[in-house]
């Protein structure tokens, strides 16, 4: 069970024609897949046994392939004719997702790493974040204040013993109501932010967290590099 005592109550929507500003008791997020990555690559390729992500030759926190750099800057079409522009961008520690953000946003003005953008990790290599300091040398630009006090990179890293997920569900739904908690705390001061996350996390944020008006929207995977925007109404507290 999940506790989701305080979680805010919600409705949202796809909004496929973002080019006025949302109502004032909406956020609107900028939900975005990172692009193709390092161990994209070396999972189709494998021909080891048992799961890619395990193998000691896995890349840890990789980097975007070219192919994830150019699927990134593809979206800039997108990003650019957004009305209004995102005041905060916030991004997954994790490297592909920060190249991802700062890709599809090259004018973006506020970017944040926030550790509640990741997965976990239980093992999974390519899901095994860096420190922050070690972080900022690769993205001068990006704000890990707030990741530096709030990260545990030693808990991240422990695998949960006898486990038979590759991360813990329970934890990424915390996570992601955690987020939703986050962003209503946000609304008054950014009422347009970026989001560059995972796969898995995107799952859990939309089908669990969120509560679509039509439940179709939450549905379908997130492609890589792919952005959706969303408006989220927050009822008053």
């Amino acid at each position: 069970q999940v506790d989701r005592s305080g979680l805010p109550v919600t409705s949202c929507r796809l909004n496929k024609n973002p080019t006025s500003p949302p109502d004032a008791s909406s956020v609107r997020l900028l939900l975005i897949r990172h692009g193709e990555a390092e161990h994209n690559v070396f999972s189709d390729n494998f021909k080891g046994e048992g799961e890619s992500s395990f193998h000691p030759d896995c890349p840890i926190d990789p980097f975007l392939t070219e192919k994830g750099l150019s699927q990134a800057k593809a979206l800039i079409p997108q990003t650019s004719a957004l009305v209004p522009q995102p005041s905060l961008i916030l991004t997954s520690p994790l490297k592909r997702a920060t190249q991802t953000a700062l890709a599809a946003f090259p004018d973006g003005r506020s970017f944040v790493c926030s550790h509640l953008l990741t997965e976990g990790s239980n093992g999974v290599r390519e899901d095994m974040i860096s420190d922050g300091e070690s972080l900022s040398k690769f993205f001068p630009t990006v704000d890990y204040s707030a990741y530096n006090e709030d990260c545990d990179i030693a808990a991240e890293h422990a695998i949960t013993p006898n486990s038979d997920l590759v991360f813990s569900k329970r934890k990424l739904m915390v996570r992601s109501d955690d987020f939703l908690r986050q962003i209503q705390g946000l609304k008054d001061e950014h009422r347009v932010i970026g989001v560059a996350t995972h796969s898995q996390w995107l799952q859990s944020f939309c089908n669990f967290s969120l509560n679509f008006e039509d439940a179709s929207e939450s549905l379908e995977w997130f492609g890589t590099g792919e952005l959706r925007v969303i408006d989220v109404n927050f009822r008053h507290k």
